[in-house]
């Protein structure tokens, strides 16, 4: 509910020259009319009450209505501090219609719809008044009392037939208490529940949060644990790293001089390997079986080198070293450091079949020229060059 629906109940009750009064007082037009006269109110009440009510003039309404309309049986903001119940006397003393224009008048638009809500929840008889009857709010004197005679009247007959000596604005009150205590009660019964219901919500989203900071807590522990032994891995592969680079640093010349040896006297072994190699190829022609199973772990780039009648090579992928089952039925055991990273190397060392085989089948190869030695030695041929 609003003001304008307040306004619209007033307005009907207002008779013809009332509203013709607003009209002409604040210079109102209406679409389809020149000029508004008497007649075209009696003839279009409901029409030009409409336009009134548009956002268009309803400014200008209620503007007359402060400025304007007089009301003499009230003083200027009486009705300011003024609650429900005592508007409900006053205008029972001096009717609904002046109550609700002083309360325009005094810009209380909120209270005037409230009193009206109030009176229409009630099924007050201040209501009970015929359409276009209003012509002024400040009737005679006389008229005033036959209003309120004739109220009176009807409030007496009302009086009797609900078998009770109570004033009408008792019995509103009390039906206004009735009503507080029951919208008190509905929402005592509503908050309770609702109260009932967080408390649930509540429990379970405990619930819900100690199970997390449980699992939460078993996290923080095993990322601890595991960030202990990165730390310890870190450590161990530093000091590894700097004893080997010294170790390194010392032996940086002999090692460059015994490459060099390596390397003349590698010439010289597969000048006569070579010679050799031919001799066992052409023995193994005439027999197809394998005499080695060699494991490589460190797959190299390219597995040329390792075509062989005589041998079968199996290889150990470095993604692998770590989980690969060395207790398989193998001859030898070749490992290419070179091949793999130092991750690699630390994995493999971590598998527990690779640290039980037999020291006699593993050879470690440091460097590709041990390999060739080894290839060289096992199989038959010249290696091929790469």
């Amino acid at each position: 509910m609003s003001g304008k629906d307040v306004w619209r109940w007033m307005l009907n009750k207002f008779d013809d020259g009332m509203i013709f009064k607003i009209y002409q007082e604040k210079k109102i037009s209406c679409n389809g009319f020149r000029n508004i006269t008497i007649h075209n109110v009696k003839t279009n009440r409901s029409r030009l009450i409409t336009n009134l009510l548009s956002n268009l003039y309803y400014k200008k309404l209620l503007s007359w209505c402060e400025k304007e309309a007089e009301l003499s049986m009230f003083e200027k903001n009486s009705l300011e501090d003024k609650e429900i119940n005592e508007l409900v006397l006053l205008a029972t003393e001096h009717g609904t219609i002046p109550v609700l224009l002083q309360l325009f008048k005094e810009q209380q638009e909120t209270k005037a719809v409230q009193l009206f809500a109030e009176l229409k929840d009630e099924e007050s008889g201040l209501l009970e008044i015929s359409n276009q009857s209003i012509g002024h709010w400040n009737m005679p004197k006389e008229k005033k009392n036959d209003i309120k005679e004739s109220q009176t009247e009807k409030d007496e007959k009302k009086k009797m037939k609900q078998e009770g000596n109570t004033t009408a604005s008792s019995k509103q009150e009390e039906k206004k208490i009735e009503k507080l205590a029951r919208k008190n009660r509905n929402l005592i019964d509503h908050l309770e529940q609702r109260d009932e219901q967080y408390k649930t919500k509540i429990e379970d989203m405990e619930k819900k949060h100690s199970a997390e900071v449980k699992r939460l807590n078993g996290k923080i522990t095993t990322v601890s644990l595991l960030l202990k032994e990165k730390e310890d891995t870190i450590t161990q592969y530093q000091k590894e790293k700097l004893k080997w680079d010294k170790e390194r640093n010392k032996n940086q010349i002999q090692i460059e001089l015994l490459e060099q040896k390596i390397k003349e006297l590698q010439k010289e072994l597969e000048e006569k390997e070579e010679k050799e190699d031919k001799e066992e190829k052409e023995e193994q022609k005439t027999s197809n079986e394998v005499d080695y199973r060699i494991l490589i772990v460190g797959e190299p780039g390219s597995k040329s080198q390792f075509e062989s009648d005589n041998i079968q090579f199996l290889f150990v992928p470095n993604e692998e070293v770590h989980s690969y089952d060395f207790m398989q039925d193998f001859d030898y055991c070749w490992v290419l450091c070179y091949e793999l990273s130092r991750r690699d190397q630390y994995l493999l060392k971590q598998n527990q079949t690779y640290n039980e085989l037999d020291e006699s089948k593993l050879t470690i190869c440091n460097e590709f020229s041990e390999l060739r030695r080894l290839l060289n030695q096992y199989v038959n041929g010249k290696v091929r060059a790469f």
